[in-house]
């Protein structure tokens, strides 16, 4: 897999789950009283993002921010993203945030302010068994490596499912998207990779491997 160029990254989800292990199963679902009356994140979780964002951008005097709701975890980035971009920081591309580097403070607090707005919910974060690791296998044979390849992007043969899910969290495990070569230059790469991703997302919907949702129920909502 050809890595991505250098830019500014939002919150990555992979961050979001590993707070799994900081209290976040508390956090509010949604009910029938409607989106403006959900409990927000626990304050494990909003301690996490606040120490994520304190170590990682050496940013100071966080400010008060107002929950606004959850967000299916395939849709996370984007919506994140699009909520900088609603801040005033300009994306032309609507991937590769185009800010200078003296209004970089400015940009990672806007980024800080979006992750507390929007969440994932924190029933979908902690650590995953082995039933969900399955589900991911489903994911990739059914969905993941079908739409990779309509894409124009050939992909080996899975393994079987009992080897994906002992190498799942080894480094020699089965991911698909290491075997994608995009041959676009500069941060025109950034939006190719990105578009790939949003059509073929990487990582199975959490509301499918926590059983809210099939794959087909999944893709005919989309």
């Amino acid at each position: 897999m050809r890595p991505r160029n250098l830019r500014t990254y939002l919150i990555p989800i992979t961050f979001l789950a590993l707070l799994g292990g900081c209290g976040v199963s508390d956090v509010g679902d949604f009910d029938a009283k409607g989106e403006s009356e959900v409990e927000g994140p626990s304050a494990e979780y909003i301690a996490g993002i606040d120490e994520w964002y304190t170590d990682f951008y050496r940013l100071s005097d966080l400010p008060e921010v107002e929950f606004i709701r959850y967000v299916p975890s395939e849709e996370i980035d984007f919506v994140n993203r699009q909520c900088v971009i609603d801040q005033g920081f300009p994306a032309p591309d609507g991937v590769n945030f185009d800010v200078p580097q003296e209004n970089l403070e400015n940009l990672y607090l806007a980024q800080y302010i979006c992750a507390r707005q929007y969440a994932i919910e924190g029933k979908y974060l902690g650590e995953w068994t082995e039933d969900q690791t399955r589900l991911e296998y489903q994911w990739t044979a059914e969905f993941l490596i079908p739409c990779l390849e309509e894409r124009g992007h050939p992909i080996s043969e899975p393994p079987t499912e009992a080897a994906f899910v002992d190498g799942f969290n080894s480094n020699g495990g089965y991911f698909p998207f290491q075997q994608v070569e995009l041959d676009i230059p500069g941060l025109e790469f950034n939006v190719a990779w990105d578009k790939l991703e949003q059509e073929c997302p990487q990582q199975v919907p959490l509301a499918i491997a926590y059983g809210d949702q099939t794959i087909e129920e999944w893709k005919a909502s989309r």
